[in-house]
């Protein structure tokens, strides 16, 4: 298993951006998850958006069950409630935009079927 990040795929790889929005980008000795993880959420979710919401839940219930405070070296403090926080947010948000983009396809669908008209076709090769 592995974890990639490549800023510079933002515009073509699903992956990255999910990864960009999750803020897992400390890859890939820091990476919370792995490529492979990634890719089933994009291939059983349906959209990218539900695949980010399924990721933040995925987070979610790893970091649910670690301590809501960690004290390492006498005055560092990691506090997990904050990101648990974040997380949340973005699976709200990504449900909502994955709502939203499945409305506006079915309602060009809709549309399309209202305009009684037929697709256009290619009738140059027609002699």
């Amino acid at each position: 298993m592995a974890a990639t990040y490549d800023p510079g795929a933002l515009t073509t790889s699903a992956r990255d951006r999910i990864r960009r929005r999750l803020g897992d980008v400390r890859v890939p000795d820091g990476a919370y998850l792995q490529d492979e993880e990634i890719d089933a959420f994009l291939a059983q979710a349906g959209s990218e958006w539900r695949a980010t919401a399924e990721a933040a839940r995925s987070l979610l219930a790893v970091f649910s069950v670690e301590p809501d405070r960690l004290r390492r070296d006498g005055d560092v403090d990691i506090e997990f409630r904050d990101r648990l926080r974040v997380w949340q947010a973005i699976v709200r948000e990504a449900e909502a935009k994955a709502e939203a983009e499945e409305a506006a396809e079915q309602e060009a669908a809709r549309a399309g079927s209202r305009s009684g008209r037929l697709p256009a076709v290619d009738t140059s090769w027609i002699r």
